[in-house]
């Protein structure tokens, strides 16, 4: 009987060693090179009110979709699973400004600019082929910093800018082809939602008052493409 038990012990013992080996915990760092289709947009609305009781209301909507190049770093922990294995990572990642000219109707031109940048927690799970080639699926969650300027080349005194904090948000898929032990090429694609904010403002005067608000949105499709070593 004492044997039995004793065995059956010795049996837990390497069957509990066996599930620790199962979840290895390694560090990586990770950076890439990103290009990003960025569809931003402004939206103003603009209420007047008249000192003789008359109204006027304006609404305008600015597009500043460009395709910048952009970049990304990340300091992650690889859990080795059963089957696959899960990547936490903290990663900060920046566009180029987005930049596009525009021009009203009574000709005046300017030139709109949205710079995005953004801090996020991603969870990606790797998909086990038993080769060097590693499909994952993630998505992340984060704070993003957007700021949207105007400026007029003949009216520098309407120049402005507006710039916020925001929730952002991301989902994508890629692959991963392993150059060595360590060091793996990683392809990928996200859509990527840097968030919205919204501002009010007034502008008040001996003829009229006035009140604008403003929405700024910014959203992407990225492809990203760099290289992870895992110690």
């Amino acid at each position: 009987m004492k044997k039995i038990l004793l065995l059956a012990g010795v049996a837990c013992l390497f069957s509990a060693q066996a599930g620790a080996e199962s979840f290895i915990l390694n560090p990586y760092i990770s950076a890439k090179a990103k290009y990003s289709f960025m569809d931003n947009n402004a939206t103003f609305k603009a209420y007047r009110t008249y000192k003789d009781g008359s109204t006027r209301n304006e609404s305008a909507k600015d597009s500043t979709d460009d395709n910048v190049f952009g970049g990304s770093f990340a300091l992650g922990l690889r859990t080795q699973l059963i089957y696959g294995a899960l990547r936490n990572e903290f990663e900060y990642t920046r566009n180029a400004d987005a930049k596009k000219s525009h021009t009203e109707s009574d000709g005046e031109k300017y030139e709109s600019k949205l710079k995005s940048e953004a801090f996020m927690f991603n969870t990606y799970y790797d998909i086990e082929t038993n080769s060097p080639i590693t499909p994952y699926i993630g998505a992340g969650l984060g704070v993003s910093r957007l700021k949207y300027s105007e400026s007029y080349p003949n009216m520098p005194e309407e120049n402005g800018s507006l710039k916020h904090s925001n929730f952002a948000w991301q989902v994508g898929a890629g692959v991963a082809y392993d150059i060595n032990r360590n060091l793996a090429l990683d392809l990928g694609y996200r859509y990527m939602d840097y968030g919205h904010f919204n501002k009010t403002e007034t502008d008040n005067n001996e003829e009229r008052d006035k009140t604008e608000k403003i929405k700024v949105e910014s959203k992407a499709h990225e492809i990203l493409l760099g290289l992870r070593y895992t110690f």
